[in-house]
């Protein structure tokens, strides 16, 4: 039993640090992951942070297929905890995380927005 436990901690642990290795954060937010071919509108990142809540407002934008990008954050959020409401639309705690999509010229364009329930 021991040496179960030993390799399924040892898993665990491989698979945390191939997870975080692989996987891009906005700056200053651990759990709201940015696809990788999608660009942070820096200039436009609104970020109000309490002990209480948050308010979160993050522009992302990419010449990438829309479909991947919503099939990344269908399958990356639940694992990072968040609940989905519909797809559009996750909860987690005392959160909600609205995901906003355009396409114009062949370009996405994505909007995260976190705020209080």
């Amino acid at each position: 039993m021991k040496k179960f436990n030993f390799v399924f901690i040892s898993i665990a642990l491989f698979l945390t640090f191939q997870l975080n290795s692989e996987i891009k954060f906005i700056t200053g937010i651990e759990d709201l992951p940015i696809f990788e071919s999608l660009e942070i509108d820096e200039d436009n990142l609104i970020i109000f942070d309490k002990a209480d809540s948050r308010i979160i407002t993050v522009n992302l934008s990419g010449s990438v297929n829309l479909e991947e990008v919503k099939d990344y954050y269908e399958n990356i959020l639940p694992n990072l905890g968040w609940k989905m409401r519909n797809k559009k639309e996750y909860v987690r705690d005392a959160e909600v995380l609205k995901l906003e999509y355009e396409v114009k010229n062949k370009k996405v364009y994505l909007t995260l927005k976190i705020k209080p329930k």
